[in-house]
């Protein structure tokens, strides 16, 4: 019914937009390319627009204006909204927040399990009324949310922004099934999202943001007393590597002493400026944790894969920002001074060995190759960037670095 209803409701909006678009034709004549569109071969009378309709991403927006975000069913009644910045909201419903204000069925407690679960549904302190009509993403199976989809693509000129939520405990096959009807339904774009695939999400439940505060209070309880760095010795021998970055030619000089790598120093080119500032504040760091002992691939991991809005494609690889240039030269480094790595790693580790491989080696990598998941975004729109030729590209904006 709920599809039904959604073909109804876009097919009215679109019937009545080409109503008003053919009274313009009449005013200000058809679109330049009329004569060769879909409509007069259809034998249809002029119409202003090409195209009308179009559902367009709209999170940022409707947050402002408190409005739903396009076709999406709500996410949770209460949920963590995470922000540029670090900083997050407690955001609830407005419209389920009155209903339950209005039925004397609002509490703390209520929202509480509203904002841990993600869901009314099994919660029978809730009247089985509201129960239905307060249906959130989670609660529906994803073949739907794409149905939903398509129903109103079916009347819409250009695409539907829409996001289909799978559960963490989504699958391949079921993602290649939601793809392929997605085609065979007629939808000209599909975006999913499992539960929980990043560290960091836009919108979390509160339930993993709890097991963050306990993991903290459990590491206060087990406070140990701060390590001091090992001094510098005298003398110091390492390599140095020239990485090409977004900010300019970053030289990484990467020095050991007798117990292994103890310091780390960043050098940007000619362009100076704050990034190399920041880069040879990231350097400092990450040499007091060396001589403090932290595990060189746990440091590795806090810097691998960042982002910046200038990524550059050099000559052995993606390199998308100045800390990820000093992770890789560390990584690459480590890879060449340990004659007795262990190859029979997992597959993740086997990644992180090809590149090491190809930052020494100079070994390319290929075109819109992306090697352990790692695509830089947008600064326009915040989709994913690819690397095409030399130059890196958005699918869905149409930005180039290169233009």
């Amino acid at each position: 019914k709920a599809v039904q209803l959604a073909g109804k409701v876009m097919g009215f909006i679109l019937e009545k937009s080409r109503e008003e678009s053919r009274e313009l034709a009449k005013v200000r004549g058809p679109f330049p390319n009329f004569n060769v569109s879909i409509f007069a071969r259809d034998g249809e009378e002029p119409i202003r627009n090409a195209t009308i309709t179009t559902i367009a991403p709209t999170g940022t927006i409707s947050m402002i204006a408190n409005a739903s975000s396009g076709v999406e069913p709500v996410f949770s009644l209460a949920y963590i909204r995470n922000i540029m910045g670090g900083k997050k909201f407690f955001e609830v419903n407005s419209v389920f927040e009155t209903e339950m204000k209005e039925r004397e069925l609002f509490s703390d407690e209520l929202l509480e399990r509203v904002s841990s679960e993600g869901t009314l549904h099994g919660n029978m302190d809730v009247p089985d009324d509201v129960r239905e009509v307060y249906t959130c993403a989670h609660d529906v199976d994803p073949i739907w949310h794409i149905k939903m989809q398509a129903a109103f693509q079916q009347h819409v000129d250009n695409a539907v922004s829409k996001t289909i939520n799978f559960p963490n405990s989504g699958t391949r096959e079921e993602v290649c099934e939601a793809y392929e009807l997605a085609y065979k339904l007629g939808c000209k774009g599909l975006t999913i999202y499992r539960d929980g695939s990043r560290s960091e999400q836009v919108l979390q439940l509160s339930k993993k943001e709890e097991k963050v505060e306990e993991t903290e209070k459990k590491s206060v309880s087990t406070k140990k007393e701060p390590v001091a760095p090992r001094k510098r010795p005298i003398e110091t021998v390492g390599s140095t590597y020239r990485i090409r970055t977004g900010c300019g030619n970053l030289f990484v000089t990467i020095n050991s002493d007798h117990e292994g790598v103890c310091e780390v120093f960043a050098t940007m080119g000619k362009s100076g400026g704050c990034a190399a500032a920041q880069s040879d504040g990231i350097a400092r760091l990450i040499s007091l944790a060396l001589r403090a002992g932290v595990d060189t691939k746990a440091i590795i991991g806090q810097i691998r894969g960042l982002r910046c809005p200038a990524p550059s494609w050099g000559e052995h690889g993606a390199v998308l920002s100045c800390p990820d240039a000093i992770a890789q030269a560390l990584e690459g480094h480590l890879r060449k001074v340990t004659t007795n790595a262990d190859s029979s790693d997992d597959s993740v580790e086997e990644k992180s060995v090809l590149f090491e491989e190809n930052i020494l080696s100079g070994k390319p990598i290929k075109n819109g190759e992306n090697l352990l998941g790692h695509n830089p975004q947008c600064p326009d729109c915040g989709s994913m960037l690819e690397f095409v030729e030399g130059c890196v590209i958005c699918r869905t904006c149409g930005y180039s670095k290169c233009g």
